[in-house]
């Protein structure tokens, strides 16, 4: 395991000053080829363990690598090994896990700008598309309400970081199982906002 994380972050080293470029002039292939090999690397250590990266809204681009351990110990155990051999750049932040967001989901869209400046998020809905029956996990719908429209592949992925830190990622890999978004809310579909998606999980964990 050793060599699997000396290569995961020689890699790294090697890449994270151009990950960061390529995001300040929105060059977004370098940023996805670049991720791509990192992910790579990781999943030698466990098949289940991912990453993920987000960035900091500052004038210096500064970005957060966690270690997505799913509430499992296995992965925590690998993760906090990743962690304790990670080198040390003041653009970077690394950590295991991402811890539920206490505030609602509008606040969180707000403080981390994911569309950047001119592109707000006012509300996120969701609907109740299936329960699957062996997983007890849900299939959503998702609507959100902002200044301009995106493709849908591009709000797809947006969708999994902003689930991701609103949940938390032991409760999002426990309880989603996938989500569609859609371009409207659907007259005969009872969407609500984001916010109320934990009672619903909690009161379906009870049931």
């Amino acid at each position: 395991m050793e060599t699997e994380i000396s290569s995961f972050w020689n890699y790294f080293s090697l890449k994270q000053k151009n990950f960061l470029f390529a995001r300040s002039i929105d060059d977004k292939r370098t940023q996805y080829d670049i991720y791509c090999v990192l992910d790579k690397l990781v999943r030698k250590l466990h098949p289940k363990l991912y990453i993920l990266i987000s960035f900091n809204k500052n004038d210096t681009p500064s970005a957060n690598l966690v270690f997505l351990t799913k509430g499992r110990s296995t992965l925590k155990k690998i993760a906090a090994r990743l962690l304790d051999k990670a080198p040390s750049f003041s653009q970077w932040h690394f950590q295991s896990g991402i811890t539920p967001y206490k505030h609602s989901i509008i606040a969180l869209c707000a403080y981390n700008q994911f569309l950047g400046t001119e592109n707000n998020i006012y509300q996120i809905y969701f609907a109740v598309k299936k329960i699957y029956k062996t997983s007890n996990k849900l299939h959503l719908l998702l609507y959100l309400e902002m200044d301009k429209q995106l493709p849908k592949s591009d709000l797809h992925d947006l969708m999994h970081i902003i689930l991701l830190y609103f949940l938390g990622d032991a409760y999002y890999f426990k309880h989603i199982s996938r989500y569609k978004i859609v371009r409207r809310k659907y007259s005969k579909i009872q969407f609500i906002p984001l916010d109320q998606l934990r009672h619903l999980i909690q009161f379906k964990a009870l049931n």
